[in-house]
């Protein structure tokens, strides 16, 4: 049985963006320079070892930015 089909059946909607979470995470965890900052000086930059990722939804009550910690 498929992933849907399972999901379906135990009534919660499956969309693709768990599927781009993990996708985003994967990515952070291979190039962690897309996951740093720079110093105050501008010569060297600070890798962080986890990362957070927020997603911005527009609801009828207005934007709701939801944080996943430590994804």
């Amino acid at each position: 049985m498929g992933l849907k089909k399972e999901m379906d059946k135990a009534g919660v909607k499956l969309t693709y963006m768990p599927f781009f979470i993990k996708a985003l995470s994967l990515a952070l965890i291979e190039y962690p320079i897309f996951n740093s900052a720079f110093t105050n000086d501008y010569k060297s930059y600070i890798t962080y070892g986890s990362h957070n990722v927020s997603i911005a939804m527009d609801t009828p009550h207005g934007l709701f930015v939801p944080n996943i910690k430590d994804v």
